[in-house]
């Protein structure tokens, strides 16, 4: 095998497999297809199995894009000068939630969550103080419904 095969996940059918890389192929490892030119990593299938979204990693932030599982229409939908990881669809498709540092505070990551056109951005959980100047995070890494 000649590809990267961080973070693999299934979609909601089984039949494909999406990778870091955003190659897709079928449950058996055949017929890897690239979806885009470059990286993209977290993948994360719609539930109706017609989308991919994935976080594509820049100087200085990462963005979040959807693309259909065809390859087709690749979507940016986060332009913030933060970064963001690991976003995953509600179960209803409407939503989705996910881990970025987008209000201010350096290394520390706060959960998300936005429209599933990358609007109405809300966040739900935020960093506490502790005595001694440490930080307390009271999110979650890899976010799911």
């Amino acid at each position: 095998m000649d590809y990267y095969c961080f973070n693999p996940e299934w979609s909601p059918d089984g039949s494909k497999i999406a990778l870091d890389n955003m190659k897709v192929m079928n449950a058996d490892g055949s017929n890897l297809v690239p979806l885009i030119d470059g990286y993209g990593n977290s993948p994360s299938w719609s539930p109706d199995g017609q989308k991919i979204l994935f976080v594509r990693s820049g100087s200085p932030n990462s963005e979040f894009f959807v693309i259909n599982a065809d390859g087709s229409d690749l979507t940016r939908l986060t332009d913030f000068p933060a970064s963001e990881y690991w976003p995953n669809w509600s179960p209803d498709g409407q939503k989705i939630i996910f881990h970025s540092n987008r209000h201010g505070t350096g290394g520390s990551y706060d959960l998300y969550v936005m429209n599933a056109d990358g609007s109405g951005v809300t966040r739900l959980t935020e960093i506490q103080e502790l005595d001694g100047g440490l930080t307390k995070f009271v999110g979650a890494s890899y976010p799911d419904w």
